[in-house]
């Protein structure tokens, strides 16, 4: 037990050397990019438009989520490509690599969320009142933020939290023909759907549907290893 979790680790630090530098980098540029977006968009008063976080801000987090959900992908087929001789000295079954690499996957894309998160909750408050109610308010009252922390919402909680599972098992599964095409058309519903009003509506159950197919099509490729 204790070798296959020390070869377990191997793997995985093999894995993070291989993508964690780019994932920070798309973290860095994602940052920046929305940090120059907030100080050129408020107003003299220092508040900023609702649509400022729902198009912008939403376009900056998605296009740094995507960036790195096809950039894992790319990364661990190109690893089961080339690293063929490490994997088999490393003696881990097809099995144990898969669910590494869609846990490793999940910590990445659940990085995209957090700086996020915080990087919302700084820009609502660096204009605004700096109280809990007030970030409540914001959370509750802006469609992008509450999507992205749904707070009391069990619905977008399921939703959120499916989308996570769904894109680390489709960039475990890599860029297979199949699962590629599947993972593209995903990825495009969640960019056409992931900003939707308080409560549960078609979009939000289309989206589950999807992510669980995803999911399920990840865990037959793994049964088929």
């Amino acid at each position: 037990m204790e070798k296959r979790f020390n070869l377990t680790i191997s793997f995985l630090a093999l894995l993070a050397r291989s993508s964690v530098y780019k994932v920070i980098a798309v973290l860095a540029v994602m940052t920046a990019a929305e940090a120059g977006l907030f100080f050129s968009q408020r107003y003299s008063d220092g508040s900023v438009a609702d649509d400022f976080y729902n198009r912008l801000i939403f376009f900056v987090f998605l296009t740094a989520l995507g960036t790195v959900y096809f950039l894992l992908m790319k990364t661990q087929d190109t690893m089961g490509d080339r690293g063929q001789d490490t994997l088999r000295r490393l003696k881990i079954s097809e099995r144990r690599i898969f669910l590494s690499e869609a846990c490793y996957n999940l910590i990445c894309l659940m990085l995209v969320f957090v700086v996020q998160i915080w990087l919302s909750i700084w820009m609502v408050c660096s204009f605004g009142k700096a109280t809990s109610h007030h970030l409540f308010l914001a959370f509750y009252r802006l469609e992008f933020l509450h999507c992205l922390l749904p707070m009391a919402e069990t619905g977008k909680w399921v939703r959120n939290i499916l989308l996570l599972l769904a894109f680390s098992v489709g960039a475990a599964c890599g860029c297979r023909k199949r699962d590629y095409v599947l993972s593209v058309l995903i990825f495009l519903v969640t960019v056409a759907w992931f900003v939707r009003p308080i409560g549960w509506g078609f979009p939000d159950l289309a989206c589950c549907i999807l992510y669980i197919a995803e999911i399920i099509t990840g865990l037959l490729h793994m049964r088929e290893t």
